[in-house]
């Protein structure tokens, strides 16, 4: 059996649409009071400026920045003229050189003293290598004795390791020796290519680093250093060779010997490796001397390019190291040859 629905009366409708009626008129009501009454526009208002305002704010302004000053001035001390001291009187009139004393006059004074740890070495075995490499290289190019011969080889090699150790000794263990003079490795060309094993025997002329984090440099001594021709020295030498200075003939390369093997082939005769005035007289040079080796016989055209070679004779890097730049640039295009053959055996230096 079907629900019946109740069918609403007459009243009830009516009650309801006076109800709904009555709402609508409140909300309406209370939306034209909001918009007539907004906040925002109220703040608007309070937020323009108005001339009577300003007015009233700024009236009593003048009369209270007077008063302030007139406080600031009562407790402020009178400036007194203010003028530049005359320190003419004052002034050194003659300059006097710098002395590395004490700060007072104590019988006893400190002073810093820098600890470093080095290591000696020595090249006893480099003219050994270089000797070895060459050999090896004549493997590959049977006629390399006529274009690049050894004797001019070993004085290319001993250029390098010479200017490698001043490099080392200036930059790397920023030392202030030879500091007027340029930049060793500038004495070798750009482009030249090294021998793979006497690459690595100069890479290993280094600064390492121990265990415990300190740095242990290449110690480079005076007397194992080349001589210019300053002071009446005798350019590419260590000095006389005596018995207390012997060792630095012993332990690196004089370019000055490796010099005079070239100067001794080109002219067929046996040069002393060193000056007469600089060894003992009456003695024989032996290998102990590094860098020397016994005159020995060579094709004409070997010859003939010896013979070309002019070595420098001056003060500063150049006369260090013996240097000629025509031999550095013959052994570096021989090299370059080999090297397009051979690329495994080359390292570049730079």
């Amino acid at each position: 059996m079907a629900e019946k629905i109740p069918i609403p009366t007459q009243p009830d409708v009516e009650l309801r649409q006076n109800r709904d009626a009555r709402r609508m008129a409140r909300h309406i009501g209370d939306r034209e009071f909001k918009r007539d009454w907004n906040s925002d526009r109220e703040e608007q208002y309070l937020s323009q400026p108005h001339q009577k305002s300003e007015q009233r704010r700024n009236r009593n302004q003048g009369r209270a920045t007077a008063w302030r000053k007139q406080q600031q001035n009562r407790t402020a001390p009178p400036k007194q003229p203010t003028s530049t001291p005359d320190l003419s009187q004052y002034m050194s009139t003659s300059s006097t050189a710098l002395r590395d004393d004490p700060m007072y006059n104590f019988t006893q004074g400190s002073r810093q003293v820098f600890k470093r740890k080095c290591q000696n070495i020595e090249h006893s075995s480099f003219p050994q290598l270089c000797d070895a490499t060459y050999r090896q290289l004549r493997e590959f190019a049977p006629r390399l004795q006529r274009e690049m011969p050894y004797l001019v080889f070993l004085h290319a090699m001993n250029t390098t390791l010479q200017a490698w150790l001043l490099d080392t000794a200036r930059n790397l263990n920023q030392e202030i020796r030879w500091q007027d003079e340029e930049q060793p490795l500038s004495a070798i060309p750009r482009e030249m290519i090294i021998p793979a094993p006497i690459a690595e025997y100069l890479s290993l002329i280094n600064k390492n680093i121990i265990p415990n984090g300190d740095n242990v440099r290449v110690n480079i001594p005076d007397a194992t250093v080349p001589q210019d021709n300053a002071n009446g020295n005798i350019a590419g030498t260590f000095g006389v060779a005596d018995a207390n200075s012997h060792n630095a003939y012993e332990t690196n390369i004089s370019p000055y010997v490796t010099m005079r093997n070239v100067q001794s082939c080109a002219r067929n005769e046996q040069l002393p490796p060193l000056p007469p005035e600089l060894h003992p007289a009456n003695t024989t040079p032996t290998l102990n001397l590094l860098g020397y080796v016994p005159r020995s016989n060579f094709s004409p055209d070997a010859k003939s390019l010896m013979e070309s070679y002019r070595f420098e004779d001056g003060p500063g890097l150049s006369g260090r190291l013996r240097l000629c730049p025509a031999l550095m640039a013959d052994v570096s295009a021989s090299l370059y040859r080999l090297e397009s053959k051979f690329r495994r055996f080359f390292n570049h230096l730079r």
